[in-house]
């Protein structure tokens, strides 16, 4: 499976601070090993929820990379909000990632919330060595100490530091860019808040090279750690006289006329050469002609030796096969579940206590349908499944199966998961306990399997203890023939919930199902298709992403049913006993649910359960909520669950709650609550500089005089302007918002008229030309950035002939060049530049040694051919003798 099995989180690019509720974007890069379904998302690791997710179970993604882009909101409170990407495929019938790499652990700070804003920030600089001049708009300053604190106004500023900074003649520290990863050493801040940054220096050292009368290279700076390549001619012939490479001396103790070294302090080294002297001519010849000698003499003494016995050689193939096999070793990943929140019929259970509900929601998930209905565990849940679940616990309190009593081997994955397997009239047992802690309203809520255990727990096994006010609420759930002759035995309300683009047959069953079930006055059914989504009707088909949808027709069903059950009491009278409501708040957040929320406190001057009820002004209820016995202090929340187009006030009644009857609770008046309608706000985007084109929510408009102007509803909404405009071989790039986002496609929560400014800042083309070798450093640029240019190989040179080409240095840039012919070189780039690689060209010495070597090679020819010749003449007059 190479490196990985399955799916892995590569990378994730997020910002490293954020203000308190901010909305903020991160990117995730995933690898999948093949074509698969798979499931991304990200984890606050604190809360255990997830924040924003995708479900590809619709499509299929990779094999390969892929990205996925999140778009997340701040907690309000400041300090480390730690999250978690992760990533499953569908794989052996269950979601399944590597063990190892399957998910990935990331931090963004948030800064502390602030009650009085100031118009003035900190901007804290620090580095790794003393900068003599920092420069901030005008003013100029020393960093001496490794950290230096300047109080500014808020807003735009140029930054300025030293791009490069001596030590001594061999030494330098060179800027190679700031902690946010911009790369000019002159550049421009945003400043929302205080600001902490880093300028990063590294260090170079000189490298000389000095010879006496020969051509040698790599003299010049290079950084710490880094290789040095250094080159002299093997032979030179200077005056008539034929010199040859002797060694290198200083720093660098070698005979190679070719040579590498490490630079980790300044290095000086010299290249010697000496006189090729008559008897060291003779040397070389003899050497050669004892080479051409040698080689001749192997056929002839194997003939010699072999001339009268010779035998045929027989030589047998033997083919010998090497098996290697390695031991796998799986490490178990079985995952461990959560802590235990309580067990309840033998099963442990993960439970969400809403302290403010009076409804509480059983989930039975997905799992498998067989002989037996078996029932995962919710980690087995699909992450947009999960954020489904933890979207309503917004609302009511819920239980998940956390861990089942039945192991369920997946050899293939090498884990054990821990299901239910359901039985009948398991679920009373929870259903009791839920009734005791206080709940008013119970529901059973089935999804895909799940939902056929929830049919037969509400139609054969306990029909009489999910009468309504509970209810019972099925998702995408194949319903049998045996149900649908049943329906009519059902005392529970009933919603069900399919997909648009779901199969027929599951759409089908469903619907015959709801018209077979009961119509009764204590009773509500519902039965909803939902747009744009299949099996997960919280997963948009097409894209994978999450929608609220389904959440607020559950949150309005439920309210409905409860408003409903209300209708069936009849008011009697009124109490002196009082109810109070206080600390009423209105609030229709709560990521994107429609259903607005009013919460509040209350408690009661007698031990006996209230309603407090949300009317409109026609006096019809709208939601309710039901107290507890204790007539302890509470919070209360009430879920009116559809928005007015007008505003309107709403008023909360308080009713003593009795057998089949209600008594109007004493004290004040009825509390009115105003519900204002959402109004159109101004967006107004401009750029620096003024050529401007930008997206909002995917509508493309043209900036006529730098900026646009737009109208539009509160809420959230997408802000896109181009990442580059292109201009020749300069071009601008996106760098920031005004307000500090970092980048140029965005998400605002509209709650007022907003400015925005996208700031540009300018890269130019560096481009390396060279007629040998490989050069590197070509590429766009921001302007100020510091740019290492190299070449490598820094010659062509060979080591027998000292012929070829030796890197000579670099063209001149920016109306100058430095004096040194390293293959290294760091320029500072200000415009659209060209750098060309010069090359000495080394021809060919004719000399005596030349005239050798030729010889010397023909020699060995002419021996080899003719100890062929005679090898084959003898083997065929053997052969002939012996008739062979």
């Amino acid at each position: 499976m190479g490196n990985f099995e399955v799916a892995r989180i590569v990378d994730v690019v997020h910002p490293s601070t954020v203000k308190p509720g901010a909305l903020i974007r991160v990117l995730v890069v995933a690898e999948y090993e093949d074509k698969l379904l798979v499931d991304v998302g990200l984890m606050d690791r604190d809360r255990d929820i997830i924040l924003d997710s995708y479900t590809m179970i619709s499509s299929f993604t990779g094999p390969g990379l892929s990205n996925f882009t999140f778009q997340i909101q701040a907690p309000l409170d400041g300090g480390l909000w730690r999250l978690r990407a992760m990533t499953r495929a569908w794989w052996a019938n269950s979601w399944f990632s590597d063990p190892d790499q399957g998910s990935m652990d990331f931090e963004v700070y948030v800064e502390e919330s602030i009650n009085a804003p100031s118009s003035k920030a900190n901007l804290t600089i620090t580095s790794n060595i003393p900068i003599p001049i920092v420069r901030l708009d005008e003013s100029s300053w020393n960093l001496t100490g490794g950290t230096l604190t300047i109080e500014c106004d808020k807003g735009l500023h140029e930054l300025t530091v030293d791009p490069i900074v001596d030590v001594n003649p061999v030494e330098r520290w060179v800027f190679v860019g700031w902690s946010d990863n911009v790369s000019s050493h002159s550049r421009r801040i945003c400043l929302t808040g205080n600001l902490n940054i880093d300028a990063v220096y590294r260090p170079q050292y000189r490298v000389r090279v000095e010879a006496n009368g020969g051509i040698v290279s790599g003299d010049g700076w290079y950084w710490n750690g880094s290789k040095a390549y250094v080159s002299a001619l093997p032979t030179v012939k200077s005056g008539g006289e034929v010199r040859r490479f002797v060694k290198w001396t200083g720093n660098l103790e070698s005979g190679k006329a070719i040579e590498e070294l490490t630079v980790d302090s300044p290095k000086l080294v010299k290249a010697e050469w000496k006189p090729l002297e008559d008897s060291e001519v003779r040397n070389i010849s003899l050497l050669f002609i004892l080479c051409s000698l040698s080689t001749c003499s192997i056929p002839l003494t194997y003939i010699v030796a072999h001339r009268r016995k010779f035998r045929p050689l027989s030589v047998k193939a033997i083919l010998l096969t090497v098996m290697l096999l390695p031991g796998l070793w799986l490490e178990s990943t079985q995952v461990k579940p959560f802590s235990a929140n309580l067990q309840v019929g033998g099963v442990t259970w993960r439970y969400w206590k809403n302290h403010n509900a009076d409804t509480c929601i059983i989930w039975l998930g997905g799992g498998i349908l067989g002989e037996v209905l078996r029932i995962n565990p919710f980690w087995l849940e699909s992450y947009n499944t999960r954020r489904f679940v933890e979207g309503l616990t917004v609302y009511y309190s819920f239980l998940v199966v956390e861990e089942g009593p039945d192991p369920i081997p997946q050899p293939m994955l090498n884990r054990t998961v821990h299901a239910v397997v359901y039985r009948p009239g398991m679920l009373e047992e929870v259903r009791l306990w839920l009734k005791r802690e206080g709940y008013r309203f119970i529901y059973l809520m089935g999804y895909s399997v799940g939902g056929i255990a929830v049919l037969q727990e509400a139609l054969e096994a306990d029909p009489e203890g999910w009468e309504a006010p509970n209810g019972v609420i099925l998702i995408t759930v194949p319903v049998k023939s045996g149900f649908k002759a049943a329906a009519h035995k059902l005392r529970s309300n009933l919603l069900l919930l399919y997909g648009e683009k779901m199969t027929k047959f599951y759409v089908d069953s469903g619907f015959s199902f709801f018209q077979g079930a009961p119509t009764k006055p204590q009773m509500l059914k519902e039965c909803q298709l939902v747009p744009d989504v299949a099996h997960e009707v919280w997963t948009i088909a097409d894209s994978g992403k999450y929608t609220w949808n389904s959440t607020s027709l559950i949150v309005e069903f439920i309210e409905n049913a409860k408003a409903h059950y209300f209708n069936g009491f009849q008011v009697v009278g009124e109490s002196n006993d009082r109810v109070y409501i206080e600390d009423v708040r209105v609030s229709d957040k709560g990521e994107g649910l429609t259903p607005i929320r009013v919460t509040g406190q209350t408690w009661s001057t007698r031990n006996e359960p209230y309603l407090i009820v949300a009317k409109d002004h026609e006096g019809k209820a709208l939601s309710i909520w039901v107290s507890g016995s204790d007539g302890q202090p509470r919070n209360f929340s009430l879920h009116i669950p559809r928005i007015p187009s007008k505003r309107e006030w709403l008023e909360l009644h308080a009713y003593w709650l009795g057998e089949g009857i209600l008594l109007k609770a004493g004290g004040s008046p009825p509390m009115t609550v105003e519900v204002t309608p959402r109004a159109f706000l101004t967006v107004k985007v401009s750029s620096e500089p003024g050529e401007l084109t930008i997206y909002f929510d995917e509508v493309h408009y043209t900036a006529e005089e730098s900026f646009v102007e737009l109208k539009t509803n509160p809420g959230i909404h997408n802000v896109t302007v181009p990442r580059l405009i292109q201009a020749g071989k300069s071009r601008l790039k996106f760098l920031f918002w005004s307000d500090g986002e970092s980048q140029p496609s965005r998400i605002i929560h509209l709650t007022k008229d907003v400015e925005l400014k996208a700031i540009y800042i300018k890269e130019h083309l560096l481009t390396l030309e060279s007629s040998h070798g490989l050069v590197g450093g070509s590429g766009w640029y921001e302007e100020g950035s510091l740019v290492t240019l190299y070449v490598t190989p820094p010659h062509t040179l060979k080591q027998d002939r000292g012929e070829g080409v030796v890197f000579a240095r670099w063209s001149e840039v920016n109306g100058g060049v430095e004096a040194y012919n390293g293959t290294q070189r760091v320029v500072v780039v200000k415009g659209p530049m060209t750098v060309n690689a010069n090359w000495y060209t080394v021809e060919r010495e004719q000399n005596v040694s030349h005239l050798i070597y030729f010889i010397s090679d023909a020699l060995a020819g002419f021996t080899l051919i003719l100890s062929v010749y005679f090898a084959v003449r003898e083997c065929r007059k053997f052969r002939k003798r012996n008739n062979v």
